[in-house]
Protein backbone atom coordinates (compact mmCIF):
# COMPACT_ATOMS: atom_id res chain seq x y z
CA UNK A 1 0.00 0.00 0.00
CA UNK A 2 1.07 3.51 -0.65
CA UNK A 3 0.00 6.41 1.12
CA UNK A 4 0.85 9.72 -0.28
CA UNK A 5 0.98 13.14 2.17
CA UNK A 6 0.24 16.27 0.47
CA UNK A 7 0.45 19.77 1.67
CA UNK A 8 -2.18 21.71 -0.26
CA UNK A 9 -2.89 25.18 -1.57
CA UNK A 10 -6.50 25.96 -2.03
CA UNK A 11 -5.82 29.85 -3.16
CA UNK A 12 -3.32 28.66 -5.45
CA UNK A 13 -5.85 26.56 -7.54
CA UNK A 14 -5.76 23.54 -4.79
CA UNK A 15 -2.38 23.22 -6.04
CA UNK A 16 -0.56 20.22 -3.93
CA UNK A 17 2.97 19.44 -3.20
CA UNK A 18 3.96 15.56 -2.26
CA UNK A 19 5.63 15.95 0.70
CA UNK A 20 6.22 12.43 1.68
CA UNK A 21 5.15 8.84 0.79
CA UNK A 22 4.56 5.46 3.35
CA UNK A 23 5.19 2.44 1.89
CA UNK A 24 3.90 -0.82 3.53
CA UNK A 25 2.56 -4.30 2.68
CA UNK A 26 -0.51 -6.03 4.22
CA UNK A 27 0.77 -5.44 7.73
CA UNK A 28 1.46 -1.75 8.83
CA UNK A 29 4.71 -2.52 9.92
CA UNK A 30 7.58 -2.34 8.74
CA UNK A 31 7.42 0.61 6.76
CA UNK A 32 9.12 2.81 4.29
CA UNK A 33 8.48 6.53 4.13
CA UNK A 34 10.01 8.29 0.96
CA UNK A 35 11.00 11.81 1.67
CA UNK A 36 13.51 13.92 -0.37
CA UNK A 37 15.11 10.52 -2.09
CA UNK A 38 15.59 8.69 1.36
CA UNK A 39 13.44 5.53 2.08
CA UNK A 40 14.44 5.22 5.74
CA UNK A 41 12.39 2.20 6.94
CA UNK A 42 10.23 2.21 10.25
CA UNK A 43 9.59 -1.08 12.65
CA UNK A 44 7.20 0.74 14.92
CA UNK A 45 4.45 3.62 15.25
CA UNK A 46 6.40 5.25 17.81
CA UNK A 47 9.78 5.36 15.36
CA UNK A 48 6.94 6.10 12.95
CA UNK A 49 5.67 9.09 14.98
CA UNK A 50 9.60 10.66 15.66
CA UNK A 51 10.03 10.13 11.52
CA UNK A 52 7.48 12.25 10.72
CA UNK A 53 8.25 15.14 13.49
CA UNK A 54 12.28 15.57 12.45
CA UNK A 55 10.19 15.48 8.46
CA UNK A 56 8.05 18.08 9.35
CA UNK A 57 10.48 20.28 11.12
CA UNK A 58 13.19 20.21 8.15
CA UNK A 59 13.63 23.35 6.90
CA UNK A 60 12.81 22.51 3.62
CA UNK A 61 9.62 21.19 4.41
CA UNK A 62 8.92 24.85 6.52
CA UNK A 63 10.89 26.36 3.27
CA UNK A 64 7.70 24.37 1.14
CA UNK A 65 5.30 26.11 3.27
CA UNK A 66 6.11 29.52 3.60
CA UNK A 67 6.49 29.66 -0.16
CA UNK A 68 2.96 28.31 -0.67
CA UNK A 69 1.76 30.43 2.00
CA UNK A 70 3.38 33.78 0.19
CA UNK A 71 2.10 32.92 -2.99
CA UNK A 72 -1.54 32.35 -1.96
CA UNK A 73 -1.32 35.91 -0.22
CA UNK A 74 -1.73 34.12 3.11
CA UNK A 75 0.84 35.42 4.90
Amino acid sequence: MVHNFYIQAPLLDDYSHLLLSVLHGAKMFPLSVHFEGKKPSVKNMVAFENLLGLILKKPSTKEVINSLLAQSGAL
